[in-house]
């Protein structure tokens, strides 16, 4: 987000739904609350997530426009933070660990939830480069 100008990060391009600030934070809501599932249910079944999130009204922000950049400087050191934390599961995991289901439905594995995170991750880097093209500000 270093690269995106500041002014345009709450811009919401005429026949999108998102600004590129709103996209952030879900990409940080979305990538903690994966990292929170791998913690309650796959790592240690007694921590208990802070706050059970609904699928769409918690993973999306309404504001559109970012309180200054520091917003945006503190939700990309969380997302960066959260992947390391993330990364460290991983690298502990045996074998077994990654690919072991657990919690709700017995259906999610660290590995699932790993790729799941990249995919996701991907997806909405993806449309913040479409956002900033669409708002001439792509350097060619």
């Amino acid at each position: 987000m270093r690269e995106f100008p500041i002014d345009l990060r709450g811009v919401v391009v005429d026949g999108l739904p998102y600004s590129a600030w709103q996209i952030l934070e879900h990409m940080r809501i979305a990538q903690r609350s994966m990292l929170d599932y791998a913690l309650q249910h796959l790592i240690d079944t007694t921590v208990r997530s802070p706050k059970q999130l609904r699928w769409p009204r918690d993973y999306w922000v309404r504001q559109q426009t970012p309180r200054g950049n520091e917003s945006c400087e503190h939700s990309v050191r969380s997302i960066l933070q959260d992947r390391t934390d993330f990364e460290a599961l991983i690298n502990k995991a045996t074998d077994d660990g990654l690919v072991t289901p657990s919690g709700p439905r017995n259906r999610k594995t660290l590995l699932r939830l790993a790729l799941q995170i990249a995919d996701h991750n991907s997806y909405h880097i993806g449309q913040l480069v479409i956002i900033r093209r669409l708002l001439g500000s792509w350097k060619r």
